[in-house]
């Protein structure tokens, strides 16, 4: 699937079209970042690289209140050519920046 994207900002990108996944659609104009990544560890995988259906949905999913946005965002980041041991890195580090920003907020 080719996701048709407006950068608008230093990091940020605007959908041009919508896109659909087996969870839902997110809709044209949504903003997002791609992948969430420190500067520091960009060398792991490119911000809007393979898998950014995954990201762009998990964003999607987060800012709507969805509540299996981290499982979603893994069966997604499979689905869409993710290797398996990147997948379960990229949906622990998710898993866990949530569980910490909860003990903090």
């Amino acid at each position: 699937m080719q996701i048709k994207l407006n950068f608008i900002s230093a990091g940020k990108a605007q959908l041009l079209e919508p896109i659909k996944t087996q969870f839902g659609e997110v809709h044209r104009f949504f903003v997002t970042d791609g992948f969430t990544f420190p500067w520091f560890v960009r060398w792991f995988h490119n911000p809007f690289g393979e898998g950014l259906l995954a990201a762009i949905w998990h964003d999607f999913a987060l800012k709507t209140g969805r509540k299996k946005a981290h499982y979603e965002f893994f069966v997604l980041l499979k689905s869409n050519g993710v290797p398996l041991w990147k997948a379960y890195i990229m949906w622990f580090c998710v898993w866990a920046y949530a569980k910490i920003k909860g003990l903090f907020l």
